[in-house]
């Protein structure tokens, strides 16, 4: 019989995802009533360049630092989580510097991958660093509850990159234009996400080397385990872009790019957002309790209860929605949001809860799940390219495959979730 008490959502939780909730709506709408301005002021070939080159962004920055950014939430201590800061710019500089040089390689070798934006690609890697420091900024505040701040943040972003664009749409700057109005959006708002560290950089250099050898020995599976897997989830996502781009060119990435927009706008707004409390939450009931099933079933319920009318009503009315704002020509996205709804409405849920892994030390068991997100990824691509598949089955075919694996992983959550550890 279900427990009653998975239906007594606390107070506390509805107010923290509420919270960020407004602020990622608002932004979210920001970015959404920008978009029939910018289709009709870039070409979907001028979209599809900045979609090109933020693949590799999309792929790398979820794990530039390690993955040790998330332990500055649950540190012990602040000059623990002081210690996982300075591990995190570390292991961020180092990666930006690897991704930097194998795109080089790239770049000279026979492989014309990013032929159609050339060396503009290296650009992906300062986009990098700044979504680095941001990742351990995030990481701070969710630490020091400060919702409303990270809610703030993300408006301040959206607006950023929404209004740059425009502008320098309306100047004809074309492709630099969509580069650089995002660029200059994503830097907004770090200088309020890091007003708690004014005055107080000192703490960062009194960092000794050996706390930092003995955190990044002690938290090994955070960049062995986790990184890695949530690499190949992000990068999937990547190279269905990649795929789209060298396979039906780069106009057909243009439409896919803003398909992807949409798709991730229900994510940012609620999925994300809710991640963030539920990995708060869960960690404590864990703490307290040994396992954290009552955490799961609450917070699975609150995704479910938004996902399916949310992913039902995308369905029957996107086609319509994109034909009529985005301009005439442009109701392909609609049908690749369709296309794309079984991955992202099994994301929905799933990504919001994937924190659990960490919770219950089984990174390992993450990692051989997410492979099969890179796995299948490639997969669709190599049948596409081999049975000179049309854009609509690859993308089909993927979308079914992911959202499979997504499945998969939610069922070893909730069975590892009754696991007590005390």
């Amino acid at each position: 019989m279900l427990n009653k008490s998975i239906f007594v959502i606390d107070k506390q939780i509805f107010s923290n995802i509420f919270t960020l909730f407004k602020g990622s709506v608002l932004g979210t709408i920001i970015m959404m009533c920008s978009q029939p301005i910018i289709t009709r002021l870039y070409t979907p070939e001028e979209l599809g360049f900045f979609a090109l080159i933020f693949s590799i962004v999309t792929m790398f920055s979820p794990v530039i630092n390690g993955q040790y950014d998330l332990l500055i939430v649950s540190a012990k201590s602040e000059k623990e989580a002081d210690t996982f800061a300075v591990i995190s710019v570390i292991v961020g500089l180092l990666l930006v510097t690897f991704i930097a040089l194998g795109l080089i390689v790239i770049q000279f070798s026979k492989f014309k991958v990013f032929e159609d934006v050339g060396w503009w690609i290296l650009s992906s890697c300062i986009l990098l660093i700044v979504f680095g420091i941001n990742n351990i900024l995030v990481s701070y505040n969710n630490r020091h509850l400060r919702y409303k701040l990270i809610s703030k943040v993300n408006i301040i972003r959206n607006f950023g990159r929404s209004l740059f664009q425009i502008l320098f749409g309306l100047v004809g700057f074309g492709n630099l234009g969509v580069l650089a109005g995002n660029f200059i959006g994503f830097l907004m708002g770090m200088k309020k996400q890091s007003d708690f560290l004014r005055g107080q950089l000192h703490r960062f250099y009194k960092v000794k080397k050996n706390e930092v050898l003995k955190l990044m020995k002690n938290n090994y599976k955070q960049p062995v385990f986790s990184a890695p897997g949530v690499f190949f989830s992000s990068s999937a996502n990547s190279l269905i872009a990649l795929f789209v781009g060298s396979l039906y060119g780069i106009e057909q990435l243009g439409y896919y790019s803003i398909a992807i927009l949409i798709l991730n706008a229900p994510l940012s707004m609620f999925s994300s957002n809710i991640g963030k409390v539920f990995y708060r939450t869960a960690t404590k009931e864990k703490n307290d309790r040994g396992q954290f099933k009552n955490s799961l079933n609450k917070f699975s319920i609150i995704l479910i209860l938004i996902a399916v009318p949310l992913f039902v009503i995308l369905f029957f009315t996107i086609i319509p929605i994109t034909e009529l704002v985005l301009g005439e020509g442009w109701g392909i996205v609609g049908l690749f949001v369709i296309f794309q709804i079984p991955m992202f409405s099994a994301r929905f849920i799933v990504m919001s809860l994937n924190t659990s892994f960490i919770i219950n030390g089984k990174q390992h068991i993450k990692l051989t799940l997410q492979s099969l997100f890179f796995f299948f990824t490639i997969l669709s691509g190599l049948l596409a390219s081999i049975l000179e598949l049309d854009i609509n089955s690859f993308l089909i075919i993927t979308s079914f495959l992911v959202a499979g694996v997504y499945i998969l992983m939610y069922v070893y959550i909730y069975i590892d979730s009754k696991r007590t550890v005390i």
